[in-house]
């Protein structure tokens, strides 16, 4: 119980520091600004073993990779 009172604090600065983001930036912003609060908040409320940081990081770059297959299909089917 006693940790519960900080996640909620870090999804309630994730939430703003997105919504933020995403309106000054617009999509972009909202993307970047999800990748770095998912990050942060792995890092910050990470198990013993330490194991949630590099999951999230795996994570962000097979999105990332799907994302640009996608992207270059795109461009190669583009006519």
């Amino acid at each position: 119980m006693r940790g519960l009172p900080r996640i909620f604090a870090s999804l309630a600065i994730a939430g703003i520091l997105i919504f933020t983001a995403g309106a000054l930036f617009g999509p972009k912003g909202w993307a970047a600004a999800g990748a770095i609060s998912l990050l942060w908040i792995a890092w910050r409320h990470d198990n013993e073993v330490g194991v949630c940081l590099p999951l999230a990081i795996l994570l962000l770059i097979v999105i990332a990779v799907l994302c640009l297959l996608i992207y270059l299909m795109l461009l190669t089917h583009m006519r």
